[in-house]
């Protein structure tokens, strides 16, 4: 069974390297484009840990920070003790009061630093759609 799916590429120098990359290899692009990028995203998921925890480093040590995110996690740990668990709709009322900010982008990349730092995680067996959250350490 097959997928069809569409994605938007901000970096068309990117998509156009990486067609090119197809091309020179298979000599074809229709369905040749699909199996490279396949493998290109199970490459990245093989290899996730060790590109996310680098990476991410840059986008989570803005100035201000973490006076803020040191309030989220103390305001968590009012409520949940470490190894428990807690909603999503309990996370991102902390968030938005804390943090006093309304709109959900602004609240999910608070909840991706938390998960980046190792405060939280998601707990898949509580709600396979990864809505509770562990936490995981008090700092």
């Amino acid at each position: 069974m097959s997928t069809v799916t569409s994605i938007r590429i901000k970096d068309p120098w990117v998509w156009l390297k990486f067609k090119d990359f197809v091309l020179r290899k298979h000599g074809k692009l229709h369905g040749a484009l699909g199996e490279e990028l396949i493998h290109a995203i199970k490459f990245y998921l093989e290899n996730a840990d060790a590109l996310t925890q680098s990476n991410l480093k840059y986008k989570i040590n803005r100035r201000g920070d973490d006076f803020e995110f040191r309030q989220i996690k103390n305001e968590v740990l009012k409520y949940v003790e470490p190894g428990g668990s807690l909603p999503l709709s309990m996370l991102r009322e902390i968030i938005m009061r804390v943090s006093n900010v309304k709109d959900h982008r602004s609240v999910r990349s608070r909840v991706e630093k938390l998960i980046a730092e190792g405060f939280i995680k998601r707990d898949w067996q509580a709600d396979s759609r990864g809505r509770v959250f562990r936490v995981m350490s008090p700092a």
